[in-house]
């Protein structure tokens, strides 16, 4: 998932956001989850057709 994100061309939201905020929020969130301990340790659930 990371490689994903890190790989991922920012793209203009426009009029809401420019692609440099994008950009912005992207490697800010990588950054975070370098540090260990900011991991939630936490198993991803996704809504399914099975669990709805």
């Amino acid at each position: 998932m990371w490689e994903r994100l890190k790989a991922a061309e920012s793209v203009e939201f426009a009029p809401f956001l420019k692609y440099t905020e994008i950009d912005q929020w992207r490697e800010r969130t990588l950054r975070w989850f370098e540090d260990g301990k900011r991991e939630p340790k936490i198993t991803p659930r996704y809504l399914t057709d099975t669990v709805i």
